[in-house]
């Protein structure tokens, strides 16, 4: 049998022979590729995981919601070979590749055909319908369009993170731009989680305000500073003069910031005493022991 490259998962080397010149299925028959399914695990992982990449690229839709075992092997092997192709570890042609494809998945014996249907069964992205038909799992399952999708976002009132949509079907970012641009959901972007979270709109509360309402809620001014603002409570009614006299929002947090300095403060002593504390080692060798206990080799100056 033929050296096996790893990054040549199907053997196209082999084919084409050592000069990479020229182009024959006989010796593609040196590469075994059921041997390596059954026998490598690296390489079987490799395998499975352009079979359920293929079933991510062509997910189901309502006509059509899944693929036949055999689809999913041929796509699959197609992922492999357009990966080597990509990488320009090969020249051959998009006939030569189906060749090289078709004789691959002829040659390819039964028992390793039912160890990768096992892990594709196993495998919790793919869904096994109908006996033998494969279809893509993603995290939210049952979404086919802007319709399906926007009824679902419905029921997160809370939000949905956007990044957990992006395999849900193919033209889902589209979607989601539509539904943004005619105002049925919102987004909020979490800075400290790199994340964008999609919230619904309740229709049922949209309600029109009239011109001299929205006037009059402009022309409201809002206090720039504290002392402003504690000003506008005392006139309000909802701070006493003393309180307003004493500075009491800007007191309360001169306190809260002290209270955050003092708990700050008390966690990095601790942490520099952890820091200094002595490490002892679990393991003590002889050596160890003698050149930590000078006093001792007093006692046994043979010890070594």
């Amino acid at each position: 049998m033929a050296a096996y490259d790893v990054n040549d998962p199907l053997g196209i080397g082999v084919a084409t022979g050592a000069s990479g010149m020229g182009f024959g299925l006989a010796g593609a028959s040196d590469f075994s590729l059921s041997y390596r399914v059954l026998t490598e695990p690296s390489f079987r992982r490799r395998v499975l995981a352009a079979l359920v990449q293929w079933l991510q690229a062509h997910r189901g839709t309502k006509a059509r919601p899944s693929h036949t075992y055999d689809e999913v092997l041929e796509g699959g092997l197609w992922e492999l070979c357009e990966k080597v192709a990509s990488d320009g570890r090969t020249e051959l042609t998009h006939e030569q590749r189906a060749a090289l494809v078709a004789h691959r998945l002829a040659e390819l014996e039964q028992s390793a055909r039912n160890e990768l249907f096992k892990d594709l069964k196993a495998n919790p992205k793919v869904q096994v319908t109908d006996g033998d038909h494969l279809a893509f799992r993603p995290l939210h399952p049952g979404l086919h369009d802007k319709e399906a999708l926007a009824a679902y976002l419905a029921r997160f009132s809370h939000g949905l993170p956007a990044d957990e949509l992006a395999d849900a079907y193919a033209g889902v970012q589209d979607d989601i731009a539509e539904l943004l641009a005619e105002g049925r959901i919102f987004a909020l972007k979490y800075v400290e989680k790199a994340r964008e979270v999609l919230f619904p709109v309740d229709q049922s509360v949209r309600c029109s305000v009239d011109a001299d309402l929205r006037a009059l809620w402009s022309s409201v001014q809002v206090p720039r500073s504290v002392p402003e603002l504690e000003e506008a409570l005392w006139r309000a009614g909802h701070l006493s003069r003393e309180q307003y006299q004493a500075g009491h929002l800007e007191k309360s947090r001169q306190s809260a910031r002290g209270l955050q300095a003092a708990k700050d403060a008390k966690l990095a002593a601790i942490a520099e005493r952890k820091a200094k504390r002595k490490r002892y080692p679990t393991k003590v060798t002889n050596a160890a022991f003698l050149e930590s206990n000078p006093h001792f080799k007093l006692l046994m100056p043979n010890a070594k």
